[in-house]
């Protein structure tokens, strides 16, 4: 049924396309001494998130026939993880990101450049490993009559964010700056451009390589930094979804994670119940934030405990 509806985006034979980075092994570890760059635990230290993210889509997206490519730093394949059995190809990040940018020690450089991958589909999905697909989700959660969808913040505009900008991260700094760029391009107002959601991204290869080729001097300047992360830095995935706006706004959906879809949790000890929470409750897919050590730990326990009691299950 799906097959006789998408023709122009074809989600069910899409690649999922994920960075990693192996943040524990010793390749990787000299990697970032020798660029200069401190490594945060909080955002590579991978505690197995990957292989349980990839394991989730393969039980809970069914219908998906396309394969998984893993990005990877230093080209290392995820341990423990049956490559063949879940349909995973692994590409070593050098092998997209152009020498002036290498080494990438930052995930928005990588990003940039995931046009560039080999036999990458025209239509793919960009998750990253610490989001988690708990229950089954239909493929009209990303594609729906042959419109991509996109998800934004139903309340948080990039003008807030701009009003309040001290306060926050450098992702949302770093989203402000790309907003700023979005606003030359096209004249769309800061208060018109919605936080992006932290869930899997709808992607398009030739709207990502058009993009890249528009913002050239951004991402040329973000890459050679070479630094581990920047407010200057330019958010592709903002871009790619504002370019469909002004360029290709009939084949979009712009939607909001609803409650029983999406629960983005940001990772701090207080929220470990929540989390707890999530995964046994109605929640789809949960998508964690910043995590500090001790509750990865904590959430990979609980995935792998969940995991555990529906294969007894069936």
């Amino acid at each position: 049924m799906w097959a006789e509806v998408e023709v122009m985006y074809d989600i069910v034979n899409c690649d999922i396309v994920y960075c990693w980075v192996w943040g524990e092994h010793p390749q990787v570890r000299d990697l970032f001494a020798a660029a200069g760059q401190p490594m945060y635990p909080s955002r590579s230290h991978s505690r197995h998130f990957l292989q349980n993210s990839i394991r989730l889509v393969r039980q809970n997206m069914p219908w998906h026939q396309g394969r998984i490519v893993v990005v990877s730093t230093c080209g290392l394949a995820p341990p423990g993880l049956d490559l063949e059995r879940h349909r995973v190809a692994v590409v070593n990040q050098d092998d997209i990101v152009p020498a002036a940018h290498q080494p990438a020690c930052n995930n928005l450089v990588v990003e940039s450049h995931l046009h560039r991958l080999p036999q990458l589909t025209e239509t793919f999905l960009y998750m990253n490993d610490d989001q988690f697909v708990l229950r089954y989700v239909p493929p009209e959660v990303w594609v729906d009559q042959r419109r991509l969808v996109f998800y934004r913040s139903p309340v948080t505009t990039m003008e807030e964010l701009r009003m309040r900008q001290q306060e926050h991260t450098v992702w949302r700094r770093m989203s402000v700056h790309t907003a700023y760029l979005a606003e030359a391009e096209w004249g769309t107002p800061l208060s018109a451009i919605g936080l992006l959601q932290h869930m899997p991204y709808t992607m398009h290869r030739p709207t990502l390589a058009r993009v890249a080729d528009a913002f050239w001097p951004h991402i040329d300047a973000m890459g050679r930094r070479h630094a581990a992360r920047s407010d200057q830095d330019v958010v592709v995935l903002i871009l790619h979804q504002e370019w469909f706006r002004h360029h290709e706004s009939a084949h979009v959906h712009w939607r909001s994670g609803s409650p029983a879809l999406y629960c983005f949790v940001p990772v701090v000890p207080r929220n470990q119940e929540r989390i707890a929470e999530c995964l046994w409750g109605e929640v789809s897919i949960l998508a964690l934030s910043e995590c500090a050590d001790l509750d990865r730990g904590f959430t990979l326990r609980k995935v792998q405990q969940l995991l555990a009691e529906r294969a007894a299950a069936e």
